[in-house]
């Protein structure tokens, strides 16, 4: 009984995420000029470049492109990522050492850490993107328990809105990302 409530649950916050990402309002009023994957919320496994466009924008909400930022809750670096995501990451999904007091101000392992926590979040999801980047703002855990808290809607709104309006393409962001990474 209880898991059937959670799956309701779950089920609940993914239905109204649907609704609140299709009723936001942006500057841009025309969306046929958005990429398709941004509209529908789904973003195709091998689709590379919708990948790279979704990390600047979570970079861009993030940090603003300050590789020495240190937030709030402890989370550092260009991708904010916490000392318990970065270990685990690095173990389960890189499969390397990487020390967090010593390299979570590294923009290229810091980027590579925040990706592969991206894309292991977009592969729990079946790559919709909404609930990806929720999940990266509020945890998995809370997500998926249908705890979500008020600015994490904020967050996936700042997020449409990058996604929207693209950054120009020599940008610190855009800079620090060239030929990082992969989906594979």
């Amino acid at each position: 009984m209880r898991k059937v409530n959670q799956f309701l649950l779950l089920g609940a916050l993914v239905f109204f995420t649907i609704i609140f990402i299709n009723g936001l309002t942006f500057s841009r009023t025309d969306s046929s000029d958005e990429p398709n994957w941004i509209v529908s919320g789904h973003l195709k496994p091998d689709d590379r470049a919708a990948f790279n466009t979704l990390v600047k924008a979570v970079i861009q909400v993030e940090s603003d492109g300050r590789r020495k930022l240190i937030g709030p809750c402890r989370e550092r670096g260009l991708m904010q990522i916490r000392r318990r995501t970065w270990n685990w990451t690095c173990r389960t999904q890189l499969k390397v050492k990487w020390d967090y007091r010593r390299w979570a101000f590294d923009s290229k392992k810091n980027t590579a850490v925040g990706r592969a926590y991206l894309l292991y979040l977009l592969k729990e999801m079946n790559y919709y993107w909404p609930a990806a980047v929720m999940s990266y703002n509020c945890g998995l855990t809370k997500y998926r328990k249908a705890k979500v808290p008020r600015m994490t809607y904020q967050y996936l709104a700042k997020i449409k809105k990058v996604l929207t309006n693209p950054l120009p393409p020599n940008t610190l962001v855009t800079s620090t990302l060239k030929g990082r990474g992969s989906l594979n």
